[in-house]
């Protein structure tokens, strides 16, 4: 049984290998043949929970020629589509039992449509809410899955399964020249043909509490091949040059350790502290790229305004126009109401690069509160699981939804990433923080029959 484990586990590294191989040789049309092949195997084989979750493993694959076109949309989109369609037709066949999840996204749904879609530009906020969407409507449809007795270890493979193939993409990014410094540097057109490293790092960032999970659930000396691939992770992460997703990952990462040297055993412990060290080494290898990048963008004449790549600027003038007024601050100034305020005060046609401020300019404190709620809920349950105590495999699962919480966080207060399709990955795991507490009572109930046998 452990050698048909192992077996199905090198298996999905090598085809994820074989995905970024083919991808790199042949370009999007590759892209769009793995994703129906994954697609139509999984159909066959294990039904439309397994065809939702496999096809989420796929999007990595979509994202390395994502400035190509198929029939005017990128494969990006064409991807993202597919998701909602295949979330809806998961959900549905859910239904009733659905409704009782449904509560956080359907205020946030409700409250962004009509302070966001009814108001300002109603084509930027139904773009931004179908980002939204796509990644979000995972969590109660998932979550509910699995309260109805899919296997959640579908969503742990999931999970598992985008992070390798993400390595894969942004490994094969970076040896080409696509990923990184060599994006940044003065006159390249990569900024024309290729989208900036920030989606693939973000993508990186998340995935990582599957790997995490598989490392503190794993024994003997296969906690090291999932060792190796958190080292490699990260590893792509620092070289993406992201600081964001950097940051991000190293708050996951210490959030993880306090709560495993709070919480986990002492082979835990033992292979977080070996795991540290691993990826300490990769900080001090690469750290002097990082640091001449960031000589590179805070010059010593550089002004406070500028710093972050200029967000200091356009975030003071947009904090200042979303809460200048009780109206704004309270409702906000409708759909795209982030970039007029941008464009209007710096000339730069951006969004927030931060979610709370996006979402305050857009719905005020309103949407702001309707968003926080929809991402407490899981989360709460995660931690609620955690305080109580209650098996291995429920405390695993708590520190990794938990952690990557953190990570989410960091990501989506420094650079925004609930517009990037990267944060599937969480709606797994949101799904899954939905879903935890409903294994910890099934634990009890069988400790107590166990008792009473």
């Amino acid at each position: 049984m452990l050698t048909d484990k192992y077996a199905r586990l090198a298996g999905l590294a090598v085809a994820s290998a074989l995905c970024g191989v083919a991808v790199a040789a042949w370009g999007v049309w590759a892209a769009v043949a793995i994703i129906v092949l994954v697609v139509a195997l999984t159909l066959l084989r294990d039904g439309l929970p397994a065809l939702v979750l496999a096809y989420v493993a796929t999007r990595p694959a979509a994202d390395v020629f994502i400035r190509q076109s198929i029939a005017g949309l990128s494969p990006g989109q064409i991807w993202a589509l597919g998701l909602l369609a295949l979330t809806l037709a998961w959900g549905l066949s859910l239904y009733p039992r659905i409704m009782h999840e449904l509560l956080p996204l359907g205020v946030l749904l409700a409250v962004y449509a009509v302070l966001g879609v009814l108001r300002g530009d109603a084509i930027v906020a139904l773009e931004r809410g179908a980002r939204i969407l796509s990644w979000a409507a995972l969590v109660p449809v998932a979550g509910t899955a699995l309260q109805t007795g899919v296997d959640h270890r579908w969503v742990l493979r999931s999970g598992y399964g985008f992070a390798l193939l993400a390595c894969a993409v942004a490994g094969y990014s970076f040896m080409t020249g696509r990923y990184g410094e060599s994006y940044y540097v003065p006159g390249s057109r990569l900024t024309l043909e290729y989208q900036a490293p920030h989606a693939l790092a973000t993508m990186l960032v998340l995935a990582s509490p599957f790997v995490l999970y598989a490392l503190l659930s794993s024994r003997s000396w296969h906690r090291w091949v999932h060792a190796g691939v958190l080292t490699l992770l990260t590893a792509l992460t620092v070289l993406s040059l992201v600081r964001s997703s950097v940051l991000a990952l190293a708050v996951l990462l210490l959030v993880a350790i306090a709560e495993v040297t709070r919480r986990g055993s002492k082979r835990q412990r033992s292979t977080v502290v070996i795991t540290a060290f691993l990826l300490l080494g990769v900080w001090i290898r690469f750290q002097s790229v990082i640091l001449q990048r960031l000589s590179e963008l805070l010059p010593g004449r550089a002004s406070p305004e500028s710093l972050g790549s200029g967000r200091g600027l356009f975030w003071s003038a947009l904090l200042k126009e979303a809460i200048g007024r009780p109206a704004s601050a309270i409702i906000g100034m409708g759909g795209g109401a982030d970039r007029a305020i941008i464009a209007a005060s710096t000339g730069l046609q951006i969004g927030a690069h931060s979610d709370p401020l996006e979402l305050l300019a857009v719905g005020g404190f309103v949407l702001f509160s309707a968003y926080v709620f929809f991402l407490y809920v899981p989360v709460s349950r995660a931690l609620g699981c955690l305080r109580s105590g209650g098996s291995d495999d429920a405390t695993n699962l708590g520190i990794a939804i938990v952690a990557g919480a953190a990570g989410f966080s960091v990501l989506a207060l420094t650079n925004g990433a609930m517009g990037y399709q990267g944060s599937v990955a969480f709606g797994l795991l949101g799904a899954l923080g939905l879903w935890l507490p409903y294994l910890q009572q099934a634990e009890e109930r069988e400790s107590i029959g166990g008792h009473v046998l």
